[in-house]
């Protein structure tokens, strides 16, 4: 089983449509990041071109079952709040306990409600 990833395409960031989200598929037993059926790099590519932004998968599912992805800006209800967190390497190698245990058990699953370069906003109401 391969790790996922995603990658997003840094010059397209500005631009009116956003960054172009590619999505890690097997195409003949090779890997590629696909954008959609006309679009799509050979998967090495991005890791080594500093354009793209490359996003590991967690090891987590919401609670609608989607992937968390690093940078992805999730929330999560506790006694009485609601908490939104943006999913770093760094808060995953600082705190690998409290990723896995605390979104699940305190205050229940969590839900992916956007992502860094998509929903940028979002984190202005932390």
């Amino acid at each position: 089983m391969h790790k996922k990833f995603r990658a997003y395409y840094k010059p397209d960031l500005d631009t009116l449509d956003g960054a172009l989200k590619f999505e890690q598929r097997e195409i003949n037993g090779d890997l590629f990041f696909v954008y959609d059926e006309d679009i799509w790099y050979p998967f090495q590519i991005p890791f080594l071109d500093d354009d793209w932004v490359v996003q590991q998968y967690i090891g987590l599912q919401d609670k609608n079952e989607i992937y968390i992805y690093e940078g992805d800006i999730i929330k999560y209800a506790t006694h009485d709040d609601t908490v939104i967190i943006r999913m770093t390497s760094e808060e995953m190698d600082y705190h690998p306990g409290w990723v896995i245990t605390d979104l699940y058990t305190q205050g229940g699953p969590c839900e992916i409600i956007g992502n860094i370069f998509e929903n940028p906003e979002l984190l202005d109401k932390k």
